[in-house]
């Protein structure tokens, strides 16, 4: 949903603006996070006014889905392009190295998701004192203001994405929310060390390790707040690198984040 809708509004907002420009991983991130950043200040400003129900909502949200398979299929096939050339021509020893760490890669990702992204799991006092019942008292009522949790309206107003998936599923969407964050802060993680080391195996191993300690509290959105900042710093670092178009789809997108 967020790579569907940030991919359309960039290539509104950014004339002659061409996938073939940008590698797919940096296409995912930006689209990511420019569709994360939209839609939680959409969610958050129709919550403010009370309109934070399943119609609103949907019609919001399915229109976009149902564009996500044609906008997906083009970078899908790039990456996977991407996958073989970073294998092709390792031998030996040097193609299993790099085949078992995107192994390990790939099974850390899944237990992440079943242990923090879909079991609700958290041993955090607050967060069963203090935000699900916010998030419960929002799905009730449809508005994000002061409610009888009404001091949780200060930290948590602006998880507009937190209360969308929540609308579209249940009061405990917080978490999952939080692992797509943390999971393409693993893209970015990947990136920038491939970038400094020069390789991809170096690259496989910190998003390994980083999926593998990250110890966030996946019901709240300080791992969101996190991701969005950890997508600046990764922003402005590639940004020197672009030139026309692509230059301009990363001005856009720091805008745009750095605004949400």
């Amino acid at each position: 949903l967020c790579v569907t809708a940030g991919a359309q509004v960039l290539r509104r907002c950014v004339p002659g603006l061409r996938l073939d420009g940008i590698e797919p991983g940096s296409w995912f991130v930006l689209s990511f996070f420019v569709g994360a950043a939209l839609y939680g200040l959409l969610m958050t400003g129709i919550g403010m006014v009370g309109l934070l129900h399943l119609l609103p909502v949907a019609i919001l949200t399915v229109p976009v889905l149902l564009l996500a398979p044609a906008e997906l299929a083009t970078p899908l096939r790039a990456f996977w392009r991407k996958v073989r050339a970073d294998f092709t021509g390792l031998q030996g020893c040097h193609w299993w190295v790099r085949f078992h760490l995107a192994w390990c890669l790939l099974c850390i990702g899944v237990m992440l998701l079943l242990s923090r992204g879909l079991y609700p799991g958290s041993t955090s006092n607050d967060v069963w004192a203090h935000y699900l019942p916010y998030y419960r008292e929002v799905l009730k009522h449809g508005s994000l203001l002061p409610n009888d949790v009404w001091y949780q309206f200060y930290i948590s107003k602006g998880a507009g994405l937190i209360h969308m998936l929540g609308v579209l599923s249940d009061l405990f969407a917080a978490q999952l929310v939080s692992w797509s964050f943390v999971a393409v802060s693993g893209i970015i993680v990947f990136q920038l060390t491939r970038r400094f080391a020069g390789d991809a195996s170096w690259a496989l191993l910190a998003t390994t390790v980083f999926y593998t300690v990250y110890r966030g509290t996946f019901f709240k959105s300080h791992d969101c707040l996190a991701a969005f900042i950890a997508f600046l710093v990764w922003a402005l670092i590639q940004i020197d690198d672009r030139h026309g178009a692509a230059h301009r789809a990363f001005l856009v997108s720091l805008g745009v984040v750095a605004f949400c």
